[in-house]
């Protein structure tokens, strides 16, 4: 439905919900009759050009000021949209384009595959046809042509014609699909229909000549016997040049020239005339004076200035572009830091100075590209920047001490290696600077599991010797080495085990 203010609105959701809608058993349609596709009333799969279908019954209804198929009921109507073709457009309002007509007969075509296939082509279509760059569409809809249209009754009879023109009608069979015409009942009835309508034209048109018979007699008496002022019929001046209109008019001995005017025409060349008063071969006195608007071509296209779409979604570029009365077309998607579905790029530059219908290409993002981080581990510095570089990405360096890594050698990345990530993104490399040497903490002194505990909290190792000492028993009473060293270097530890014992001399202690 579409409101005063131009907003569109879907007033019911009701049919959209029902995917199979169908004709029941007890012969009722589910949706309305009048704009439901063949292959909806066969009960058979629907997809994106079912809708199609109901689009174009809607746009021929808004071009025809009718819908094209009627009938008693809804069963019958729907009928109709299975069997029937439908009347031209064109043979109901002979002021409707034919390029237009071929777009709203392509929607409606019975086989779904000769349909647009979208919401989207059609759009496109319709877009280029308003922008004027289409002027027909391939169709291989096959329409029920009415070669008379004024004068058709309601039997489909031609009035006027010894014939009576009969639209072939057809309806399915249950049981075999297969067609069959109306009855010979029902076509004489609709013959009989026709033969009235003739009889009752007839007198009408009779009665039309003998009032154009009075209508002259009066024109003779009062325009000749009664002596009145002569009356010529006025020239025809359209589409002649400007020069060649003034130059007949005053050549003329009945007419003379009134005022010269300018407008702007979108259908009559620029110079040639437009519009002309008095009308041509209407009976005007001696000395008329006859007014010419000459035409200016068409109306120039309004200056504007391309807008800015970046970062728009494509809702707000049509906003945009109606608004300013400009054309856009969605090109390829690119990829780019901003979100996805927001416009990256366009042709031509903001800024740029265009014409109203000008169209304006975009390109909306796709997001980020996303990329793999490499594995440069234990490469050289130079060659993990080189390999990173190549795949797009920024690179920062960082060194750090490493007992395990060669110095200049890299020893992590961050990201790790095969993590993904945005293309482009910048890569940490960690280089080593070697081993680093700390500080050995001198434990000589204590007992052996304290110094043992204070090694290992400083990332060393700890082994042991013994020795003979005056120290207690456990005491460390040396440490090997001492100092500096790199972290995970052993150190080892000589641990008292008390005094020396004396010797005992050989065969003392004996008695007496």
């Amino acid at each position: 439905m579409v409101q005063p203010d131009g907003n569109i609105k879907v007033m019911d959701f009701g049919i959209a919900r029902a995917k199979n809608s169908h004709l029941t058993q007890d012969n009722s349609v589910l949706g309305t009759a009048h704009y439901v596709s063949p292959e909806q009333t066969q009960g058979k799969d629907l997809g994106p050009t079912t809708d199609i279908y109901s689009l174009g019954v809607v746009m021929y209804e808004a071009a025809t000021g009718k819908v094209p198929f009627e009938g008693d009921d809804a069963i019958s109507v729907a009928l109709k949209q299975v069997n029937e073709l439908p009347v031209p457009p064109s043979q109901i309002n002979p002021n409707i384009d034919p390029a237009l007509e071929a777009i709203i007969l392509k929607c409606m075509e019975k086989d779904p595959a000769n349909r647009f296939q979208s919401a989207n082509e059609l759009y496109r279509v319709l877009r280029d046809y308003l922008a004027g760059r289409i002027s027909a569409i391939p169709a291989v809809t096959q329409v029920n042509t009415i070669t008379d249209t004024a004068n058709l009754d309601q039997g489909g009879a031609v009035q006027g014609s010894t014939r009576p023109f009969v639209r072939p009608q057809t309806v399915t069979s249950g049981a075999t699909g297969q067609y069959r015409r109306i009855t010979a009942t029902e076509q004489a009835q609709q013959i009989e229909y026709g033969r009235k309508r003739h009889r009752v034209r007839n007198a009408i048109l009779g009665f039309l000549a003998c009032a154009a018979v009075i209508a002259g007699a009066i024109y003779f008496v009062t325009s000749v016997l009664g002596g009145t002022d002569a009356k010529y019929p006025v020239p025809n001046y359209l589409t002649l040049t400007k020069d060649e209109a003034i130059a007949q008019i005053e050549a003329d001995d009945h007419f003379e020239l009134g005022e010269v005017k300018q407008s702007y025409s979108e259908t009559v060349e620029e110079g040639r005339v437009m519009e002309q008063t008095p009308a041509p071969n209407r009976q005007f006195p001696d000395g008329t004076k006859i007014d010419l608007v000459i035409s200016k071509g068409p109306t120039p296209a309004e200056t504007v200035v391309a807008p800015n779409l970046t970062d728009k979604t494509a809702s707000e570029v049509d906003e945009i572009l109606r608004d300013l009365k400009l054309i856009g077309r969605a090109a390829d998607e690119v990829y780019s830091d901003l979100p996805a579905g927001h416009v990256a790029q366009q042709e031509p530059a903001p800024g740029t100075e265009m014409k109203a219908g000008d169209t304006i290409v975009y390109h909306m993002s796709k997001g980020t590209e996303k990329a793999t981080v490499p594995n440069v581990i234990n490469d050289t510095e130079d060659n993990a920047k080189a390999t990173l570089e190549e795949d797009g990405f920024k690179v920062e360096v960082s060194y750090t001490s490493s007992s395990s890594v060669y110095a200049g050698r890299i020893v992590y990345t961050s990201p790790e290696p095969g993590e993904s990530v945005d293309h482009g993104s910048t890569i940490t490399i960690y280089v080593s600077t070697g081993p680093s040497y700390i500080d050995i903490p001198y434990v000589v002194g204590q007992d052996y599991e304290s110094g043992t505990t204070i090694l290992n909290n400083a990332g060393f190792y700890v082994d042991f010797s013994y020795a003979e000492s005056d120290s207690a028993i456990g005491t460390i009473v040396a440490q090997s080495p001492t100092g500096t060293a790199v972290p995970g270097t052993t150190i080892t530890l000589s641990i008292s085990t008390g005094p020396a014992t004396p010797d005992t001399p050989e065969g003392g202690g004996g008695g007496n």
